[in-house]
């Protein structure tokens, strides 16, 4: 029920409309392998943050850092982990560069995308 409300929400329910079946099967295929490289990472006190991006126009100017940071912060107010995943390895030198380290590295067959698993500590509040 979760996980329909999130589809829904985030409008990803659109790809069934335009995509041909066979990609929206692939897609989907491609969402629990990968998911299922996730989960061994999602414990007690974890939570995995499934998207964060900018607007491509205003890239390399700091402001993935800062979102990154600023939900990172929010996140530490009630967990201690943060687990992430990425399919381009561009991005796996920005979220070194921010503290989380790569915890899996894999390929799904299914759609040829790697899928790098990062993880990290997310800062305490003082108290």
């Amino acid at each position: 029920m979760v996980m329909a409300s999130v589809v829904v929400r985030s409008g990803l329910w659109r790809v069934m409309l335009v995509a041909p079946p066979a990609v929206w099967w692939r897609l989907s295929a491609h969402e629990d392998v990968a998911m299922a490289r996730v989960r061994p990472f999602l414990g007690q006190g974890s939570v995995y943050l499934a998207t964060l991006g900018v607007e491509p126009s205003l890239a390399g100017r700091g402001h993935g850092g800062r979102l990154l940071q600023r939900t990172l912060t929010v996140l530490s107010q009630r967990w201690t982990t943060c687990v992430l995943r990425t399919e381009q390895p561009r991005n796996a030198a920005f979220y070194r560069k921010h503290g989380f380290t790569l915890v899996d590295e894999s390929v799904v067959p299914v759609s040829g995308l790697p899928v790098l698993v990062f993880s990290a500590f997310t800062p305490q509040p003082a108290g």
